[in-house]
């Protein structure tokens, strides 16, 4: 524990089982091979006795100095993790500095295996994107810093990109600094905390043709 992980950067919870990010960690799943800030994120079960217990520590498939960890959710069987600072797109190529990514898992066998890395269809670099995750049921959403927001729904061939929300006035700078989404009651909250010097919050809603709505 002597190396700098900022370990509880990113928390969150469901059930029995809880994840738990550390951007700057800079080892891998078996605590060797540093790669300064590469990150990782850990999985925590809790047994009968109610004592939490670690089952799993996962990395990006990509190890680079990219924090991978900053932002995490867990909803049901599926976790995603951010990478805000990534370069690569989802097949490992075409370089842009601090595009990001994000990493959807699933917990199999008491761990979290990789289902899909998943990544803007308009990368641009400095976007970060990553820098923020939310998820419930089938449905994930995805905050940098290129003024949006966007929403994953998990189809029959994986997760895909279906819309990209945005701020009524076109802030650009934090929207989707912080982010919540309820399925159950079709709603979506994003945080815009430097909107016109005051911050904002934008309250959105699933329409009867299933698309966002502010």
């Amino acid at each position: 524990r002597t190396t700098v992980r900022r370990f509880g950067h990113s928390v969150s919870i469901n059930g029995g089982e809880l994840i738990v990010g550390a951007p700057e960690d800079p080892n891998d799943a078996t605590g060797k091979n540093p790669i300064p800030s590469a990150g990782s994120a850990y999985l925590f079960s809790r047994n009968p006795n109610g004592f939490w217990y670690q089952t799993n520590k996962i990395t990006a498939n990509e190890r680079l100095s990219t924090n991978f960890g900053r932002s995490v959710a867990f909803s049901g069987t599926y976790a995603i993790v951010g990478e805000p600072n990534g370069f690569t797109d989802v097949n490992g190529d075409n370089d842009l500095a601090e595009a990001g990514a994000a990493y959807i898992f699933q917990i199999q066998q008491g761990g979290l295996a990789l289902l899909q890395k998943i990544v803007e269809s308009d990368r641009t670099a400095g976007n970060n994107f990553g820098s923020c995750v939310a998820l419930d049921g089938n449905t994930a959403m995805v905050g940098g810093r290129g003024g949006g927001v966007c929403v994953f729904e998990q189809k029959a061939n994986g997760w895909q990109g279906t819309e990209k929300l945005s701020s009524s006035l076109g802030w650009v700078g934090d929207f989707g600094s912080s982010i919540s989404v309820n399925l159950k009651t079709g709603v979506a909250l994003i945080g815009s905390p430097r909107e016109e010097q005051l911050g904002a919050a934008y309250y959105f809603k699933i329409d009867t043709s299933g698309k966002w709505k502010l």
